[in-house]
């Protein structure tokens, strides 16, 4: 009952136009999980192609045009971003042992305008986006804001040229070159250009890497499309989907490409020697790291991140 007087209160109030463009740019200080919630749902109310210009929570500075579609871009902060809150921290962690940050699948950006704010030693940016209409929101925000990412109308996949992407109009956050959300989402197929990291990496005179992926289904074409500079990949930050667990992803990572993985169960770094481990929601990224425990425990140091070491043989 309560319930449905709050949602009564929130669908008559005044202005909800001027309030949701207020609280897209008010001071970080002031950008609290209530004010997230209460704002969230103001949101509902209004057209959801309605877009408002944002600081992500991440800089005052910032002044992001996001939809408010992406609420947690549009009104919230990187602490509230709850299943990417500790992969964000991590980023910016491994970077500092790395030469450069390369972003598999930006979306609107997050990762690179949150590894940019922390980014005190300048190190290269680079993001791959093959979403038309995502690449160009990202550039025009990119350059109205000042940064200088490297920017790529690319997908990252096994092949160099053209290929099929599967736009999804129910959430413009999933789509891929596969058709995972056939049936569950509307996906339009579109033509986009495709490059292997192999190809990307080789242009490179950077030779300690970190990737953060996020591909939707198509991780192991990412995969085949690295085989002769995998050596360049220092850390390997990927979402993994249920399909990409049940063919064992991770088991290939540590078997054939010597990497050690890591689950990442919020702060806690869950070390997986045959690709074991419990899912916790709402966690569904690991970390392939050339590290063992020890080594990356000591980079770790002074982070909230914890490395829980599996010493079962």
């Amino acid at each position: 009952m309560i319930n449905k007087i709050y949602h009564f209160i929130v669908r008559l109030l005044p202005f909800k136009m001027v309030l949701i463009r207020i609280a897209a740019q008010l001071p970080i200080l002031f950008k609290s999980n209530y004010l997230f919630r209460f704002i969230s749902n103001v949101a509902t109310y209004c057209n959801q192609q309605t877009y408002v210009l944002s600081n992500l929570g991440i800089s005052n500075n910032l002044k992001v045009k996001v939809s408010i579609a992406h609420p947690i871009a549009a009104f919230g902060t990187p602490e509230i971003y709850t299943q990417e809150t500790a992969t964000l921290a991590l980023s910016i962690a491994l970077l500092k042992h790395s030469d450069a940050f390369i972003d598999v699948g930006a979306n609107l950006g997050y990762f690179c305008f949150y590894v940019d704010e922390h980014n005190e030693q300048q190190k290269p940016i680079h993001y791959f986006e093959p979403d038309t209409e995502l690449f160009q929101l990202l550039e025009e925000n990119r350059i109205k804001n000042g940064k200088n990412f490297i920017a790529h109308q690319q997908a990252i996949s096994n092949i160099n040229g053209p290929l099929t992407f599967y736009r999804n109009l129910s959430d413009d956050s999933s789509g891929s070159i596969k058709n995972t959300f056939e049936g569950k989402h509307l996906l339009v197929p579109i033509s986009i250009d495709s490059i292997s990291f192999d190809s990307f990496a080789a242009s490179l005179t950077e030779q300690k890497l970190i990737l953060k992926v996020d591909v939707e289904g198509a991780e192991f074409e990412f995969l085949s499309g690295a085989e002769s500079q995998f050596q360049k990949i220092e850390h390997l930050i990927i979402e993994l989907l249920q399909d990409s667990i049940d063919q064992q992803f991770p088991l290939l990572m540590i078997e054939k490409y010597g990497y050690y993985a890591y689950y990442i169960n919020n702060f806690n770094l869950e070390h997986s020697l045959k690709g074991e481990y419990t899912y916790v929601s709402p966690y569904y990224n690991w970390l392939f790291s050339k590290d063992a425990p020890s080594a990356l425990t000591k980079k770790l140091i002074g982070t909230a991140f914890k490395v829980i070491e599996n010493t079962r043989s």
